[in-house]
């Protein structure tokens, strides 16, 4: 009986409903620049000990969506040193909205 019943049910009550789904590709089009013309990274150059040195880095958003970003100091596994005592990046992450702007500061200190 109970089989009967579940044909039944599939058979008239169960549907297929086609859900029209929209999408929209778009690029992230992020542009880095930094200071002093170098457009590989921040360099710091020649820094004394216990003396503090600031580079900033430009981050604009080209493209038409809000974007996120977060930065992440990378050990280098052939260096014993820990970077993230040298180094601060403020804010280490957030969002961009479409064309929008942001200066980050990076300091160093030895």
């Amino acid at each position: 009986m109970y089989l009967m019943v579940q044909q039944f049910l599939y058979q008239f009550l169960l549907k297929t409903i086609n859900i029209p789904v929209y999408v929209e590709p778009y690029d992230i089009v992020l542009d880095m620049t930094f200071q002093k013309g170098n457009d590989r990274g921040i360099d710091f150059g020649n820094v004394r000990v216990n003396q503090e040195a600031k580079q900033t880095c430009t981050l604009k958003n080209k493209g038409k969506r809000e974007i996120r970003y977060k930065f992440e100091l990378i050990q280098d596994p052939k260096s014993k040193i820990n970077a993230t005592k040298f180094f601060e990046i403020v804010p280490k992450q957030g969002s961009l909205t479409a064309g929008g702007e942001r200066n980050v500061p990076a300091t160093n200190v030895v």
